[in-house]
């Protein structure tokens, strides 16, 4: 079975492996990214399924009428933007 790393702040795949479970891909990962500590581990990143990442982030897309919900930070700095109008 495939599984991945998101990083937690963006829901983005940080890398794949394929496991036979999720506590041995897990372990991987915490090695991979040298956190033997599990608390600091699960703050930054999350492991689960490539099946149930799809999942969620279909729903995701469907409850936002299917456009990426993505920050635009520009649009409040407006004022600030050194262009001219």
């Amino acid at each position: 079975m495939k599984f991945v790393l998101v990083e937690s702040s963006t829901a983005n795949i940080v890398s794949r492996i394929e496991s036979n479970d999720v506590g041995e891909a897990e372990n991987y990962f915490r090695g991979v990214k040298n956190m033997p500590e599990d608390k600091d581990f699960k703050r930054l990143w999350k492991v689960m399924s490539e099946k149930d990442y799809d999942s969620q982030r279909d729903l995701s897309l469907r409850q936002s009428g299917g456009h990426t919900r993505q920050y635009e930070w520009w649009r409040d700095d407006e004022s600030y933007l050194d262009i001219d109008k």
